[in-house]
């Protein structure tokens, strides 16, 4: 990738492709199968995004991008990765007991979100949010008033061996936990019933060989393999206090475990043992990783984050690094402000796209890089 001048569809840069983008109006750009030399990069101002702050993108089987923004409280925007046009996620128009709202997962005809309910003054009890599912463009809610879910802060839904995996997560490690829901029955587990140490889950992904990885808030994960054993790795464990940062998690089709820290840095888990990827041993960019995916089974695509490198004088932080990186073969190849046109460094979420294209989700925009 050229790093030249920052690519907006205002301008002459249609030259970089067979087809000048579509004009505002049309909410589209360039087809799938044209790579521009530079980032597209879309915001408020050229797009229907209702923020320049995209904090969480998502793929769908059908091709098409799921962003929630900043300001998500009204609608979701959705990108049609063939035809490069917006259109709004107006199934959960209505809705708006709320603070956020993100797809996470998809299953049949079915898209699955996480929504944060409002706290009440003291802080101990929510309303709205909850699970919610899109069933043929009809929204159905799950939350206290409704179901037996311990709290309205859902972080995530998965789809997993026939059943709805439902990490709840917030500040309070006495309310939330996974819920286990086969679409009649429901199972809690929490910091009560079960291993973890708090009631506080923050993702959950299954890798190739069946195994369940969940990313418990502060204390590091936990396992639950085939048999429904579960395993903690906590800050006791080979992982030590990074285990206490975790932001993220994936699994490669070699069944590694691939986690961001809030300090460390990028972790490998192979089972047996943990390898770190940070600032002073690779050439990843920062510290603090937001989120990872996975290309072609083995290839890491990393979103970071500026991280605090010291303290001025004046007691005030220094922030450096972040960017987008991807990991090959132990090597980083890394895209930031210095050496592309990357619209900033704070990187919330990255996403595969189609052939080349890789998608990020960042503090000023939605970016497509193309990336061989």
């Amino acid at each position: 990738m050229k790093p030249t001048a920052i690519l907006t569809l205002s301008t002459c840069a249609c030259l970089l492709f067979t087809a000048c983008p579509k004009s505002m109006d049309d909410n589209a750009g360039p087809g799938p199968d044209i790579c521009p030399e530079e980032m597209l990069i879309y915001t408020s101002q050229n797009s229907t995004l209702n923020s320049d702050e995209v904090l969480h993108i998502i793929k769908s089987p059908d091709d098409r991008l799921y962003i929630s923004t900043r300001e998500s409280l009204d609608r979701i925007s959705t990108l049609d990765l063939q035809n490069l046009s917006f259109s709004t996620f107006s199934a959960i128009n209505g809705y708006d007991r709320t603070t956020g709202r993100w797809v996470t997962d998809f299953h049949d005809n079915e898209i699955l979100l996480g929504a944060a309910g409002y706290n009440t003054l003291n802080g101990n009890e929510n309303y709205g949010g909850g699970f919610l599912i899109v069933r043929d463009q009809e929204l159905n809610v799950f939350n206290l008033d409704n179901s037996p879910i311990p709290s309205n802060y859902v972080s995530t839904v998965r789809w997993i061996d026939g059943r709805y995996w439902i990490g709840l997560g917030n500040n309070y490690p006495w309310s939330g936990g996974l819920v286990i829901y086969d679409g009649a029955d429901w199972e809690i587990f929490n910091r009560d019933n079960s291993i973890m140490p708090v009631s506080s889950i923050s993702d959950v992904v299954q890798g190739p060989d069946g195994a369940k990885w969940l990313i418990v808030l502060g204390h590091g994960m936990v396992k639950i393999d085939n048999d429904n054993n579960w395993q903690l790795f906590d800050e006791t464990s080979l992982f030590g206090e990074a285990a206490k940062g975790l932001t993220t998690i994936e699994v490669d089709q070699g069944n590694n475990v691939w986690l961001g820290t809030v300090t460390n840095g990028l972790l490998k888990f192979d089972g047996v043992s943990v390898k770190s990827y940070n600032i002073d041993n690779s050439g990843i960019p920062s510290r603090l990783i937001n989120d990872i995916a996975i290309r072609n089974g083995n290839e890491v695509l990393v979103a970071t984050a500026p991280y605090i490198s010291e303290i001025d004088p004046f007691g005030s932080p220094v922030y450096a690094g972040g960017g987008f990186a991807i990991m090959r073969e132990e090597n980083f190849e890394v895209f930031d402000k210095d050496n592309s046109n990357l619209p900033s460094n704070t990187v919330n979420s990255v996403e595969t796209g189609l052939g080349n294209q890789v998608w990020l989700a960042t503090s000023r925009g939605l970016v497509m890089a193309c990336v061989e």
